[in-house]
């Protein structure tokens, strides 16, 4: 599951989110800059507008570098996956947020979602995306609707007393419904934090198991 904090599936690991092009955006809007204050055309313009190029792609490669190994190690992981079939476009373009935007800008979720589906079709994975309404306001634990907006990032039931944290909760209705299993009282599990060198570092081809996620 693709979180705004980072991937959290209903196995407790929290995928640390990159950010590849905010730890780069200081150095393409320096060269961003030398583009503009060259004379449009000449060599030096040209030279410039080549390194801008060159640190874009850098970014683009390190994105789907570490997207692949990610989707890679889900598909390895698991026989089937669930998602939120979420409209990225319509997240982007609509929510007033610019802080959310710049993450959804810098967390590309289409493209991994992409990644991931397409890992998976060709794993014999199951693959299964799910409406996204209201994963994060259900109870997983109960069923009962608890309204919270996005700064509330821990889910407390009033109705049962399950507390856990607000993705790990969203996770856990995921894989109820993209399974199309009843409710149940939930397992909660410690969160355990993987870093991008560690996904980076990771290597492909492991046995896989026969759970879900």
């Amino acid at each position: 599951m693709w979180n705004l904090s980072g991937r959290l599936g209903i196995d407790g690991r929290v995928i640390e989110n990159p950010r590849f092009f905010e730890r780069s955006r200081a150095r393409i809007k320096k060269l961003q800059q030398g583009v503009a204050r060259k004379c449009r055309g000449s060599k030096n313009w040209e030279k410039a507008k080549k390194k801008l190029e060159r640190a874009y792609a850098h970014v683009t490669n390190q994105k789907n570098d570490f997207l692949h190994k990610l989707s890679r190690r889900y598909v390895d992981s698991y026989a089937t996956i669930c998602v939120e079939d979420l409209n990225i476009k319509y997240l982007k373009e609509n929510d007033k947020s610019r802080g959310l935007r710049r993450s959804i800008h810098d967390a590309p979720w289409g493209r991994f979602l992409l990644y991931l589906s397409c890992e998976a079709e060709s794993a014999g994975t199951n693959f299964v995306q799910i409406d996204p309404r209201d994963t994060t306001q259900l109870c997983s634990n109960c069923g009962s609707i608890m309204k919270k907006d996005l700064s509330v990032r821990i889910h407390e039931c009033p109705y049962c007393g399950f507390v856990a944290d607000r993705d790990y909760n969203a996770a856990e209705n995921i894989h109820r419904v993209g399974l199309e299993q009843p409710f149940e009282p939930v397992e909660m599990r410690p969160l355990h934090h993987i870093s991008v060198t560690q996904v980076l570092s990771m290597i492909a081809g492991k046995p896989r198991p026969t759970g879900a996620g």
